[in-house]
């Protein structure tokens, strides 16, 4: 008999697991815009009581609040195109050298093991020119995140909702559910509310932080557009583990191609390398991990799933949607034993 309970148990686990996947993958256009907005409230809502207290209408202090999120956000983003528009505008440049730097390093590789890499003398520009054959890559890459742009739209009008509404939501809490449901309820919205602005104070320090440090390397190092890259490489690194390898990459490749001495791209690789290291191993354990007591198998396990169910959006959402998970495990008595699985 309890060997049937137990197998009942684990079907119907599985089967809430498979459930919430296919619910997240269908409702994506809806879910990923609800999820930010459900993010960033905790950023505003302080700021949204502050206005309250000083007497401005609940609907005012939540337009408000929205609006200076809108703005800065706008103004980060804007920044970030405009830079990146200016860099593209010398692309002939940047394009030949970088095809020069490919090929001499092709040839080099070919000389030195026998290996061909490509055929200089294939029919068709695009057949020996490596860096035309990822364009297609590239060009969905970008489609795909102008796709996320596009939903990410939805934000501030499910933001505003949530800050003007907020109180509707209790009342309709308070109103459904026993005494009982309302203290496990109680709890685990405090238990998520700590987990959440942990997460998120920790964040907003480390990428200042590492905003700041990279810019103070790029600018030692000679390397243009320092403060931009400075920029991008601190917004990258919100995706753990993950951004801070393709804004590396990117960087070392800027640097490859505008920078005559080899040994100043070799000192940029290895400052930004050890910029990384300790962003990984103590940085973001200490500003985040200790904070969240989660573990980084369980992380870095998010951070995958996340970007297999939601794209780039996932590898983000899924490290504060864990930390609700984890405030779940803690609140009901049922399920303490799995909070074991997020200790550090």
């Amino acid at each position: 008999m309890n060997e049937n309970k137990n197998l009942a148990a684990a079907a119907y686990g599985v089967l809430l697991i498979l459930g919430t996947i296919a619910l997240l993958v269908i409702g994506q256009r809806l879910w990923v815009p609800l999820t930010w907005a459900f993010l960033f409230s905790f950023i505003l809502h302080p700021l949204c009581c502050f206005l309250e207290r000083r007497r401005i209408g609940r609907t005012t202090a939540s337009l408000f609040s929205v609006l200076i999120f809108c703005f800065v956000s706008g103004f980060i983003l804007v920044y970030l195109i405009y830079e990146a528009v200016r860099i593209l505008e010398h692309e002939p440049v940047l394009y030949s050298k970088m095809k020069e730097q490919i090929m001499d390093l092709m040839t080099r590789i070919q000389t030195s093991t026998g290996v061909t890499l490509y055929d200089p003398s294939a029919e068709g520009k695009s057949a020996s020119d490596p860096i035309l054959k990822a364009l297609p890559w590239l060009a969905g890459k970008v489609s795909m995140i102008g796709e996320d742009l596009v939903t990410l739209l939805l934000v501030p009008i499910y933001l505003f909702f949530m800050l003007a509404f907020r109180g509707n939501i209790k009342r309709f809490v308070r109103h459904r559910f026993e005494r009982d449901h309302l203290e496990f309820l109680g709890l685990l919205l405090k238990n998520s509310r700590t987990s959440i602005q942990s997460y998120l104070s920790g964040t907003l320090l480390l990428t200042g932080v590492i905003a700041l440090v990279t810019f103070v390397i790029l600018l030692a190092l000679g390397v243009r557009h320092a403060f931009f890259f400075s920029v991008f490489y601190a917004v990258l690194s919100l995706i753990p583990y993950i951004g801070h390898l393709i804004a590396f990459v990117v960087i070392l490749l800027f640097a490859w191609v505008t920078k005559d001495s080899a040994l100043s791209v070799v000192l940029i690789a290895v400052a930004l390398y050890i910029v990384n290291l300790s962003q990984e191993n103590f940085l973001r354990p200490k500003l985040i991990g200790s904070k969240m007591e989660m573990n980084s198998m369980v992380v870095f396990t998010a951070v995958v799933v996340g970007g297999m169910i939601w794209g780039l959006s996932g590898m983000v959402l899924f490290i504060p949607l864990l930390g609700v998970v984890k405030a779940l495990t803690v609140s009901h008595h049922a399920l303490k034993p799995y909070t074991t699985l997020f200790e550090p």
